[in-house]
């Protein structure tokens, strides 16, 4: 237990500091409870939300820990797991559409269970092209440079 001294006003920064320490001490325990861990996912998608009701853990411990171990043939995107087969099939998609519409393109990410279809373009290397503030205006298209890698 850590005391802090004050007169009249209360220090925030150091109350800040020790619950940022404590938090920090908390996801690091949970990160270790999952080391051993092993995640089999079913579905081609799965988002850390479900993750970490079924683990009982917090979203920042499921996080770090599929940075340092990730699941075999998923992708984190945002705060979703994709297997690598979904991607490759959106990317299949995606390419037979040709330059498409923003709005199109989200409908679509959609209808197929993705929350955050600009993550999942960006992964797949896409970009979008703004005319405006408006989504019909706005066109997707494969990236010249590629600059994402697989894990």
């Amino acid at each position: 237990m850590e005391v802090i001294f004050y007169e009249r006003e209360v220090p925030v920064k150091p109350i800040i500091d020790y619950l940022n320490a404590m938090e920090e001490e908390s996801i690091a325990k949970q990160v270790e409870s999952l080391a051993n861990v092993e995640l089999r996912l079913q579905a081609d998608v799965a988002s850390l939300e479900e993750l970490t009701e079924q683990l009982q853990t917090s979203k920042e411990a499921l996080r770090r820990r599929l940075q340092t171990a990730p699941v075999k043939g998923y992708r984190l995107i945002g705060d979703v797991l994709v297997s690598e087969k979904k991607l490759d099939d959106i990317d299949r998609r995606l390419s037979q559409l040709g330059e498409a519409k923003l709005s199109t393109v989200t409908e679509l990410m959609q209808d197929i269970s993705i929350e955050a279809p600009n993550q999942v373009l960006e992964a797949l290397g896409y970009e979008v092209k703004w005319y405006g503030l408006d989504q019909d205006k706005a066109i997707i298209s494969k990236s010249k440079t590629r600059s994402t890698t697989k894990p």
